[in-house]
């Protein structure tokens, strides 16, 4: 009688259901082709792209008669987080738009890289829009996409509304994608969501929202995708590690599958950034060439608003934006400014100028009406706030996850442990670090062979501290 062995899974392994190569000389399956799968999401970026890179013994490129940059040369994938099986999995199609990095490896065998974009990102700089747009502005954006954008997938606003009720705009023979982008920065979403309205797309949806208004859904449902940390308990089968108070997307499974492998945060700090950026405010300026008359707007994001040198305070300065940092939703409870509190600002030092002419349009009294200062002045902060606090992950890839998520992240308290010092878990976790996080950016990264191996990259980001 054999005995049976009992085989682990372990983190990180996918199954390929699909690799295939299409173009005008046929179909290949890639299973047995590929070496390496990269697929790139991000919220500041209008479509997806993959690298796919492939060692090639049968002349692929001459038997499917592969050039790069033809409509009907695509690469379609569908992979699937083999534990748990739970879970969507990772379906699309990219066209394939470059070949690079070809080596010969004697006479026997290619290897080269398909670069790849999805249909949407193709066919955009093929599809140039000329013409007035006017309505409600979730029309517009959804008029933009129906007609210069869309290839038949839907798009979802996750429930975002918009302070104006109507909304004009003349596309100059822009693609899709700048039309969409243009839209989207003109229109200001109903407080308390920051001005961070965005067209972006992930393998899941194609999104056109603000991402204040996603983590706001997130956090006020106490939804996460899943924890991770960078100093887990493996031995323990506990899941006492989890952060309790919240249902997760992702099924929790084993601690070893909520590992950070590396980490690192690009801009932690960095004051003159900051500044020149417009993330602590900015003075919008409009000028109607016509009526010749001038609008100021100040946005003060700095924690001591009425205190700015040289300026009157907030009830004797019409200028000033009353909306301040606290405004807004924030994801940490505490909603601690990660501005220096003692920081030298003015807004002066951050100028955006814009000018109008009344009667535009026959139907607006001013072409950039005052209204329109009021809402957009202050979109260099919301749009610098998406990285100005970020930190990178290398975690188990799964493919379920999806761009806008939120996630709870644990990093160490970097100081003496034991030997009479306290390792109770307050004192050994980093509490102005850990907390939760928005995912922006998604970096998959797929590796064939004897072992299906994926890891990803989430860059993730927090507009707010939990303690100074």
């Amino acid at each position: 009688m054999s005995e049976k062995v009992e085989v682990r899974q372990t983190p990180g392994r996918f199954t390929p259901s699909t690799i295939t190569l299409s173009a005008s000389g046929g179909t290949q399956d890639l299973k047995f082709f590929a070496l390496e799968v990269i697929i790139y999401e991000n919220v500041l970026q209008n479509c997806l792209f993959a690298d796919v890179t492939i060692g090639d013994s049968k002349n692929l490129i001459r038997e499917l008669q592969l050039r790069g940059g033809g409509a009907n040369e695509k690469v379609k994938v569908s992979f699937q987080s083999v534990y748990p099986t739970r879970g969507s999995s990772l379906d699309f199609e990219f066209v394939v738009y470059g070949i690079t990095n070809r080596t010969t490896k004697e006479d026997r065998e290619q290897f080269y890289t398909l670069k790849c974009i999805s249909e949407e990102g193709y066919n955009d700089s093929s599809r140039v829009a000329t013409k007035r747009f006017d309505g409600e502005p979730q029309a517009v954006l959804q008029q933009i996409y129906d007609e210069y954008v869309s290839v038949g997938k839907g798009l979802d606003f996750f429930g975002v509304t918009f302070k104006k009720p109507e909304f004009v705009m003349t596309a100059n023979y822009w693609s899709g994608f700048r039309a969409m982008n243009y839209a989207c920065k003109q229109n200001a979403p109903n407080l308390p969501y920051m001005l961070n309205v965005l067209y972006f797309q992930s393998d899941k949806k194609n999104y056109c929202t603000s991402l204040s208004r996603m983590r706001h859904v997130y956090k006020s449902s106490r939804t996460l995708y899943d924890y991770f940390e960078y100093v887990p308990n493996l031995d323990s089968e506990s899941t006492n590690n989890r952060p309790s108070g919240y249902s997760y997307i992702h099924p929790f499974v084993h601690p070893s599958f909520n590992v950070i492998r590396s980490m690192s945060a690009p801009n932690f700090s960095d004051a003159i950034h900051d500044l020149n950026t417009g993330f602590m405010g900015t003075l919008g300026i409009g000028f109607d060439m016509m009526k010749r008359l001038p609008y100021h707007m100040m946005f003060d994001y700095t924690p001591n608003q009425a205190g700015v040198p040289g300026l009157p305070p907030v009830a004797g300065n019409k200028a000033l934006i009353k909306e301040k940092f606290g405004s807004f939703h924030h994801l940490a409870d505490a909603g601690v400014n990660p501005i220096h509190d003692q920081v030298k600002f003015h807004p002066y030092s951050n100028v955006r100028m814009k000018v109008g002419n009344h009667n535009l349009w026959d139907d607006k009294e001013f072409g950039y009406e005052k209204k329109f200062f009021y809402d957009t002045v202050y979109r260099d902060t919301a749009i610098s706030e998406i990285t100005r606090n970020q930190v990178d992950i290398m975690v188990n890839g799964r493919t379920d996850v999806d761009l806008g998520q939120l996630v709870y992240l644990r990093f160490p308290d970097v100081g003496p442990k034991g030997m009479g010092f306290s390792t109770g878990e307050s004192e050994t976790e980093d509490r102005k670090t850990s907390g939760l996080y928005q995912i922006i950016g998604i970096r998959h990264e797929f590796k064939f062979g004897d072992e299906f191996d994926h890891q990803m990259k989430l860059e993730c980001i927090r507009d707010s501290h939990e303690e100074p």
